[in-house]
């Protein structure tokens, strides 16, 4: 929601229909906030912002592994890189994934796959977009040296030659 509030949306706007009352909830140790409102958040933000490019990879960008502590503990005492990615995988769905991924290992390289044929259209691209960000930051936090990661290949192109930037800092 910090991005929204950013971009000039109000905290109003972004909780509107989700049985929220303030942001403030959130910030909460023990809140939990059910699928069905995050996906109305998204829906307000992405119906306030339209189409701008590259939305759910620069909100992806804010997510942090710290805010993850199983995640974080887990990814940080890996055996491998591998190892941690897959844990990485796993627990991530736990913490904000509505995809379900999986490591497809490969004889010289490995591919992460998203399955995103369960996001309802209208915050498709965002959620996707938003989870790969998401995923490379938290690898990267693991794994400085993130030259493993060779491309990033979506079922849909974003066509969006701004997003092209974006892109370049995923693979940095």
């Amino acid at each position: 929601m910090s991005y929204a509030r950013e971009r000039g949306i109000t905290e109003s706007d972004c909780l509107l229909g989700t049985t929220i009352g303030a942001a403030a909830e959130l910030s909460e140790p023990a809140a939990e906030i059910a699928s069905w409102q995050e996906l109305r958040i998204v829906r307000n933000i992405v119906g306030r912002l339209g189409e701008e490019p590259a939305l759910g990879v620069r909100v992806g960008l804010r997510y942090h592994l710290a805010s993850h502590d199983a995640l974080a503990h887990a990814a940080a005492t890996a055996a491998s890189g591998r190892v941690a990615v897959e844990l990485a995988l796993r627990l991530r769905a736990l913490c904000f994934g509505f995809c379900r991924q999986w490591l497809q290992p490969g004889a010289s390289r490995s591919a992460v796959i998203m399955d995103d044929r369960c996001l309802p259209a209208d915050v498709a691209r965002f959620v996707l977009e938003r989870d790969i960000a998401a995923l490379v930051v938290m690898i990267r936090q693991v794994i400085p040296d993130l030259r493993v990661l060779r491309r990033i290949e979506l079922g849909a192109p974003l066509g969006l030659p701004q997003a092209a930037g974006i892109g370049r800092d995923l693979r940095r």
